[in-house]
């Protein structure tokens, strides 16, 4: 064209076309609670309330809805594993491995032992969610060595406090517990499972495994507790939830909590922060428990609907 302008040959009219482009808006996503989803909630609820199900709703309040009123989880067999399966042999592998320790201190040789046993543990653990013949098949060679890399950077870490010269005690692993929260004439039962509660050096933690996402210690620092309504503070509010569990069963007076990144494992166990406080007495934690309560009370608010 500019070549033709130039030569002056031809008359040349110039005009700008503008396409109609439609402008779409994006529509807010509501779901109003009517008495059906009401229903299903507290039919939900009266189950038990764990911690994934306020974890969800803080990150996502529509997938919440999603999840448990409709019910679109998808249920299916796998030929090659997936990332949440991936988790779940991981901390099967670490169960099966850890659970003759309660109620005993680590010690290296017992660690080192367990070490021995991480192969055959992984692989018979992998067998309970993918069939055996596509264990050995494309990408599943390599996720089941991560696996059992996971499980070995986590007795490292338990190696290497023990060469810091800390004592460490199992308590308890894949702890189950059921407990009950009162506020107003209100009650809900929170139930759910603890991957591990250790004491160091007399001091009682809860320990979480996390195989997702690589996690940093940024992650756990709840500088207000509002935090648990949202994203940043959804670590937080899944060891809150735990502390609250099982508090009343156990004799201490402080409890600590943590969470073990397998993505970043070079941090070891990451302190839950709370208010700047990384040890919760009893009363810190009761305290806590009516923010949780809150929380509980806003996903069953009739008036409240779900959107980000």
């Amino acid at each position: 064209i500019t070549q033709i302008e130039v030569e002056g040959i031809h008359n040349v009219n110039a005009n700008i076309l503008v396409p109609r482009t439609p402008v779409k808006y994006k529509n807010e996503i509501v779901y109003n609670k009517t008495k059906a989803v009401q229903k299903k909630l507290e039919t939900l609820f009266s189950n038990g309330i764990s911690a994934s199900m306020l974890c969800l709703y803080s990150l996502d309040k529509i997938k919440f809805f999603e999840n448990y009123i409709l019910g679109l989880k998808k249920e299916k067999v796998e030929e090659t594993i997936a990332s949440s399966t991936l988790g779940n042999i991981i901390h099967d592998s670490l169960e099966l491995m850890y659970k003759e320790l309660a109620g005993k201190y680590l010690d290296i040789k017992s660690l080192e032992k367990l070490k021995g046993s991480i192969n055959n543990c992984v692989v018979n653990n992998a067998e309970k969610y993918v069939r055996s013949r596509n264990l050995k098949k494309g990408k599943n060679v390599i996720i089941i060595e991560t696996a059992k890399k996971y499980v070995e950077s986590v007795i490292d870490i338990d190696l290497r406090e023990l060469n810091e010269g800390n004592k460490i005690k199992i308590i308890s692993i894949e702890k189950e517990f059921s407990s009950s929260l009162k506020s107003k004439g209100k009650k809900y039962k929170i139930r759910g499972k603890i991957d591990r509660i250790d004491q160091k050096n007399g001091e009682l933690r809860i320990i979480d495994y996390k195989s997702g996402k690589k996690i940093y210690k940024r992650n756990l620092e709840m500088k207000d507790i509002g935090e648990i309504r949202d994203e940043k503070g959804i670590y937080n509010l899944q060891l809150l939830i735990y502390m609250i569990g099982v508090y009343k069963d156990i004799d201490t007076n402080y409890i600590k909590s943590g969470i073990i990144s397998l993505k970043n494992v070079s941090e070891g166990v990451l302190e839950g922060v709370f208010e700047g406080k990384n040890s919760l007495s009893i009363e810190n934690i009761k305290t806590y428990e009516k923010e949780v309560i809150s929380l509980i009370n806003e996903v069953l608010d009739q008036k409240i609907g779900f959107k980000n």
